[in-house]
C-alpha cells in the first residue's frame, strides 16, 4: 500500500505524486514562469485553455492530458497544485501542500 498525504485543502493524495508535482512546480516557477502561470490557471479554472504551445509542453511533462479537443488536468494533479500554490497572477508562490514549513 502506498503512502498518502493529507493536503492543506483536505484532499488525500499519494505521497509520491505530491513530490513529483512539487518538483515540476518548482522547476516551472524558476525556469518557465509563463508555463507555471498557465498550469495554475488551468487548475483553478477548468475552462481555461493554455496559451500557444504551452498546453502541449505541459502535456509532455504529463501535467495535462488532451482529449482531442481540450487540455484537461487529472483531478489528483489539480488537488496537489491547488494545495501547493498561493497568491494570484504574478504574486503566485509555492507553499507547503500540507501546511507544514517548506524545506
Amino acid at each position: 500500500m502506498s503512502e498518502t498525504v493529507t493536503l492543506r485543502t483536505g484532499h488525500v493524495e499519494a505521497a509520491t505524486g505530491v513530490r513529483v508535482v512539487q518538483l515540476h512546480l518548482r522547476s516551472l516557477l524558476s525556469e518557465h514562469p509563463v508555463a507555471f502561470l498557465e498550469l495554475v490557471t488551468i487548475a483553478r479554472d477548468r475552462n481555461h485553455e493554455p496559451f500557444g504551445a504551452t498546453g502541449e509542453w505541459l502535456r509532455q511533462l504529463q501535467l495535462l492530458d488532451h482529449d482531442g479537443h481540450h487540455h484537461r488536468m487529472h483531478e489528483s494533479v489539480r488537488n496537489i497544485i491547488l494545495a501547493c500554490v498561493a497568491g494570484d497572477g504574478l504574486d503566485m508562490h509555492l507553499v507547503s501542500p500540507t501546511g507544514e514549513a517548506l524545506r
